[in-house]
């Protein structure tokens, strides 16, 4: 034992990643693989999973979850599996609208004729954004009320404290308001045009795709799809790799695959099988429990040109394949090549500006990447176009692991119980080592040339005090 904690040590080991790691919001599990054949059970490899972000235009496509994806989903369907989705879409918005709270939004009841009660929503939904953001411009402080009592509510969902929170206050925000009215404005119109097409018969969907309503109709359920099978089956690998010297002896193919065992599914089960949404209950003014079976791992590559530690790697058993499959390619936005120097004074700047005056405030439910809108807006406060600095022109390869062998029916919400690939318990990961020592490290270790690289390596070589001495920290005089 080292004495020191296994949080430190993973990490110390993040700091070899040439990306500096950013801590993100929501889920996230943190793994250590250990080689247990030698007595000090030294380091092989760290991985991360976090939530997987919800814009994501090429995943999306891959999974069924945007228009264009669906129809290549529904063209490769059999009768008996198209009726199935078809009626999943109509199930899914009736269970949404159920969901939301609604009491407030039409206090003499819903009209009959969904036209007016979608434009009724949307009146709600502009009111509730205006208040919103006149409480944001008009609050002295860094912090308004209603800030303050979801952030409460955020944290007490994070400790377990649910007789803190009061569901029906946080639902009644601004925000959950305007929430709630946008969320049941697409649903009721998706309702009511499915209807108008023709269903519960199944030949609705074929209408729906032949007009601009009937897209939007199926684009509000799949939306529905997504947010509960992301909420429930996926997670992102947002760390992933081995340290020196376990990399000349392909130690990142053994962590990768490591990641689809069972041992992770059941760790992910373990620890969020109870844990409350805390947005799907502010949109229901009542506590609400997703399902937890992880099913889908998606992750990207660091560069363009293709991941030698996800490439190839696939492992075959009775019950199907368990692999990275490359789904598609980013589109190269984002902050990673600002330092950090450079985002806090972006922030700074889009805080100042009066249009952006705490609009951008990092709050959970607010909306989605914060610091990529502070970015943006302190961009477009200086008078810079965004869309130009953004682009750091180094797109990502997009892969994707399937841990069952039913995941198109997963993601597309047919099926909530993964038929899993690798057994339950300690074998799933048995399978996993023999597997990469079999196929991997066997063929490394025979090459003379990783055996005199690795040979050569020495831990004071890897030490981050070494770099620190080189650069002259802690010398005299600084």
């Amino acid at each position: 034992a080292t004495g020191l904690f296994l949080q430190d040590i993973w990490r110390y080991a993040r700091h070899f990643w040439s990306i500096p790691y950013q801590s993100t919001p929501g889920r996230n599990m943190f793994y250590l693989v250990r080689d247990a054949a030698t007595e000090q059970r030294p380091l092989i490899g760290i991985a991360a999973l976090g939530n997987t972000v919800l814009g994501l235009a090429q995943r999306d496509n891959y999974a069924g979850w945007s228009a264009t994806g669906f129809r290549v989903r529904w063209a490769g369907l059999d009768v008996r599996k198209r009726r199935r989705l078809a009626q999943r879409l109509i199930d899914v918005v009736e269970e949404g609208i159920s969901e939301v709270f609604a009491e407030d939004l039409w206090p003499d009841g819903m009209p009959d004729d969904w036209r007016p009660a979608v434009a009724d929503l949307e009146r709600v939904e502009r009111a509730s954004a205006e208040q919103r953001v006149r409480q944001l411009s008009d609050h002295a402080g860094p912090r308004d009320r209603e800030y303050l009592a979801i952030r409460a509510a955020h944290t007490a969902v994070q400790k377990g404290q649910l007789d803190d929170i009061d569901w029906h206050a946080l639902a009644t925000t601004a925000l959950y308001r305007r929430k709630r009215a946008g969320t049941l404005a697409d649903l009721i119109r998706a309702r009511g045009i499915f209807r108008d097409l023709g269903a519960p018969d199944a030949a609705y969907v074929e209408r729906a795709l032949e007009s601009e309503a009937g897209v939007r109709a199926i684009e509000a359920a799949l939306r529905r799809i997504k947010q509960d099978v992301i909420s429930s089956s996926v997670m992102e690998l947002i760390t992933c790799g081995a340290v020196p010297p376990y990399r000349d002896a392909l130690g990142g193919k053994l962590v990768a695959l490591m990641m689809l065992s069972r041992t992770v599914a059941k760790d992910y089960e373990r620890k969020y099988s109870s844990q409350v949404s805390l947005i799907a209950s502010g949109l229901a003014a009542r506590p609400i429990v997703r399902p937890t079976r992880l099913a889908w791992l998606t992750t990207s590559s660091l560069y363009a040109i293709g991941s030698s530690q996800y490439n190839r790697l696939k492992l075959s058993t009775d019950a199907g394949e368990l692999g990275y499959k490359r789904i598609g390619i980013t589109d190269s936005f984002g902050t990673v090549h600002f330092a950090p120097e450079t985002i806090l004074a972006l922030n700074q700047v889009a805080r100042l500006a009066d249009e952006n005056r705490r609009r951008i405030n990092n709050l959970f439910g607010e909306g989605t990447s914060p610091k990529m809108r502070l970015v943006r807006g302190g961009l477009e406060s200086l008078g810079l176009d965004a869309d130009v600095f953004l682009r750091h022109h180094s797109p990502r390869l997009l892969y994707g692991a399937a841990l069952c062998s039913n995941l198109p029916d997963v993601l597309l919400g047919l099926s909530d119980k993964p038929k899993y690939v690798l057994p339950a318990g300690p074998a799933s990961t048995q399978i996993v080592v023999e597997h990469w020592r079999e196929r991997w490290l066997t063929p490394r270790i025979k090459r003379e040339d990783i055996l005199q690289r690795i040979d050569g390596q020495r831990v004071d070589d890897f030490l981050l005090g070494q770099d620190a001495a080189l650069s002259g920290e802690g010398s005299a005089g600084s």
